[in-house]
């Protein structure tokens, strides 16, 4: 058997060890440093070495089933791959692997149609991308994903308009050319009905324009 070495505490002179084997303890020598009192704590394995029985394959696949039960895809995913790299002629695992690609699929298109309906269009992408990784030639997917990518770049397209619209109407009001800048906020409303900003200078506007009239 291999003698185990076990270094002392860093610091002193020289290294101190101790070693052992299955003929029992050899002190070998070191030089020693008076001044330090270095404590080691020996853990010793009776006949020198631990044995870790091999987890059997039956056990494996019980776990990446509870997994797949809890909607923990990722780690029965990752169980299925280790009991398929440990135990190559284990059948059932590319069966159990395709099943759980499907599952995966159908719980990530369920969150992406969720979050579609509910206007959260970036997750719904990124939901589409996921299960088009579990499903790549999927093309009903690919439509709806397509679509989605679409409505996110109108949209995108669309603040980036109505912001050139407020800021002009911001410059015409600090200008003083009220009328001009009301028209430019009403468009700002027309594309964007809820924009807080463009709502509150027509009010102000509406304020303005009124005490400039003669009664």
């Amino acid at each position: 058997m291999n003698s185990l070495v076990i270094p002392a505490k860093a610091g002193i002179h020289g290294f101190p060890i101790k070693t052992f084997g299955n003929d029992g303890w050899l002190d070998s020598c070191f030089r020693r440093n008076d001044a330090l009192r270095v404590g080691l704590v020996i853990f010793v394995f009776f006949q020198g070495s631990v044995l870790f029985a091999a987890v059997p394959a039956k056990i494996l696949i019980e776990r990446a089933e509870k997994f797949k039960t809890l909607g923990l895809i990722p780690l029965a995913r990752e169980q299925y791959m280790y009991v398929k790299k440990e135990y190559p002629k284990e059948k059932s695992v590319a069966q159990a692997l395709e099943e759980l690609s499907g599952a995966e699929l159908k719980i990530h298109e369920s969150n992406a149609l969720n979050a579609e309906n509910a206007g959260a269009l970036k997750l719904a992408a990124l939901e589409y991308e996921r299960a088009l990784k579990a499903d790549p030639s999927n093309q009903r997917l690919k439509g709806r994903y397509k679509g989605v990518m679409k409505e996110i770049n109108l949209k995108q397209g669309l603040n980036e308009r109505v912001s050139k619209e407020y800021l002009r109407g911001l410059e015409f009001y600090q200008a003083g050319k009220l009328d001009q800048a009301l028209e430019s906020f009403v468009t700002t409303l027309n594309m964007a009905p809820q924009h807080k900003g463009a709502l509150n200078y027509v009010e102000k506007i509406g304020e303005k324009l009124g005490k400039g009239k003669t009664p």
